[in-house]
């Protein structure tokens, strides 16, 4: 069930930004991708046209955990991973609509986040698109940036990446100590930002910022 607030349009050049603020109720979470991997029809009607645009859509914090990888989030039924795939797949891109899912999945689960969707102005399936995030947390109040990227492949895939920026109120060495034990340290970017090992295609990046620290995560996705 997705219900319309507010429509703002603003004609720049040959683009428009559409602006749509949706509460999405935890029914519209209820359906994910059909086992042949193919995704179900888009639930949320949302009447956009592919000229160039961005969705922002509220997202309510599903209850389950957040996963711990990517390829943990394949499993997941529903969630605000769903919700992106929809909001993707009513603007007209529909071959990266699985892997939306996954990485939604990935980095909204538990969270209460709002989405800022891109899209090209021509063929929305055949070009890249693009997220901006705000993941907020329940537990801290605070909230982390994300963003993800999607292409269309020739092969028929789809090409992905995301990174996310969170502030912590600790120095770097203590947040690697504490919240990236399983992430082998790398070494220095060059002279202030330390590296760690994500995963074979990911990274993440810790610099100082006052007493705190940001990390950084970033990754490609196979």
């Amino acid at each position: 069930m997705v219900k319309f607030s507010k429509v703002v349009c603003q004609s720049l050049r040959r683009h428009c930004l559409l602006a749509i603020g949706v509460a999405i109720s935890n029914f519209a979470f209820a359906q994910g991708v059909a086992s042949t991997g193919a995704p179900a029809a888009a639930s949320a009607p949302i009447a956009v046209k592919p000229n160039g645009l961005g969705l922002l859509l509220d997202l309510p914090a599903p209850s389950a955990a957040k996963p711990t990888s990517v390829d943990g989030a394949t499993a997941s039924s529903g969630g605000a991973g769903k919700a992106l795939m929809d909001a993707f797949m009513v603007a007209g891109n529909f071959s990266c609509a699985p892997r939306i899912k996954q990485v939604g999945e990935y980095l909204l689960r538990g969270a209460e986040s709002g989405a800022f969707l891109f899209f090209n102005e021509a063929a929305p399936d055949q070009r890249q698109v693009g997220v901006a995030l705000e993941i907020a947390s329940p537990a801290s109040g605070t909230s982390s940036y994300a963003s993800a990227e999607f292409s269309s492949e020739a092969s028929g895939g789809c090409g992905a990446s995301y990174q996310a920026i969170t502030y912590w109120p600790i120095n770097c060495a203590e947040l690697a100590r504490t919240k990236f034990t399983d992430n082998p340290p790398l070494g220095m970017l060059k002279r202030n930002i330390a590296v760690l090992e994500l995963s074979k295609l990911g990274r993440v990046f810790l610099m100082a910022a006052g007493s705190g620290c940001v990390s950084i995560k970033r990754e490609l996705l196979p």
